[in-house]
């Protein structure tokens, strides 16, 4: 039995190993990481693999991805925990809880805090993670916008010049919240980018990420270098709505009313407890969850 940090680069069937095994308890894993290649989202070149083998087979794998993230005004070094997997014959015989203890050493030296996205916080628990209740942000008072001067356009990743627009932006925004944002990140943006639409304004050089359910306009991300009036995006978005929610934190936006309502994401954030959010209501963007 062997358990060990790697580097995608000085192996190159590692990758291929891992994400076999991933994709086994995660189906599609594979086919995302592989499809991100062709838009320069190369998860291989983020992600900081730890491994367990057993007679020189893999049958563990954790992988740390480096994220910059802005909590109340200050920037801070995080860990994303992504992609823990074991093979199924061999669940239960502590090789989760090696894989966890190896990483969270490695993290504790390099950064100043983990987070993760899981469906059973008792499995994470017992490392020093807390989950974190996450809110919605849901403007109060929604008036009627003028209609927009100029229009949104759907980003299409297949052409060159969209896709190095968008990743340009990414890599270069301002985060869209100082209470709790991203910047410098544009992996997975991009691999989330592939399954949802993204658009742009031309005239606003501004990426929106939204969607539309139940007469509700959810904003997913909006990704800027200059500050913006959140007016004029609103107005952008022609489709009919009622209710306009922000899925990420509003304090950027001072000049709007916000109530804060509980989030339902399809996987909740833990935190390591090492590191204190404070008791303001957050939401980690949709658009940076791996």
């Amino acid at each position: 039995m062997k358990i060990s940090r790697k580097d995608y680069s000085t192996d190159p069937t590692l990758y291929k190993a891992c994400l076999t095994l991933i994709d086994s308890c995660f189906p599609g894993i594979k086919h995302i990481a592989d499809e991100g290649k062709r838009y320069n989202a190369h998860w291989d070149k983020i992600s900081t693999p730890f491994v367990y083998y057993i007679q020189d087979e893999l049958v563990g794998h954790l992988g740390l991805i480096p994220f910059q993230l802005v909590i109340n005004g200050q920037l801070y070094q995080a860990a994303a925990i992504h992609g823990v997997c074991v093979k199924e014959s061999l669940q239960r015989r502590g090789i989760f809880n090696a894989l966890m203890q190896e990483a969270m050493l490695y993290v504790k030296q390099h950064y100043d805090l983990a987070f993760l996205f899981a469906d059973q916080a008792q499995l994470y628990e017992p490392f020093g993670f807390n989950r974190v209740e996450e809110f919605d942000f849901q403007l109060e008072n929604v008036t009627e916008f003028h209609p927009p001067s100029h229009m949104l356009r759907k980003l299409n990743f297949a052409e060159p010049t969209d896709l190095n627009l968008m990743q340009d932006l990414v890599r270069n925004r301002l985060p869209v919240s100082h209470r709790f944002g991203i910047i410098k990140e544009q992996v997975i943006f991009t691999l989330d980018g592939l399954s949802k639409p993204i658009y742009y304004s031309d005239f606003h050089h501004v990426l929106i990420a939204y969607e539309i359910k139940n007469e509700t306009l959810y904003i997913k991300d909006i990704v800027f270098k200059q500050p913006v009036d959140l007016h004029e995006i609103l107005a952008l978005i022609p489709d009919h709505h009622s209710k306009i929610v922000l899925q990420f934190c509003s304090d950027s936006f001072k000049d709007f009313s916000f109530k804060p309502i509980k989030a339902i994401p399809e996987d909740f954030i833990m935190v390591s407890t090492n590191f204190d959010l404070g008791r303001l209501p957050l939401r980690f963007p949709e658009t940076g969850r791996c």
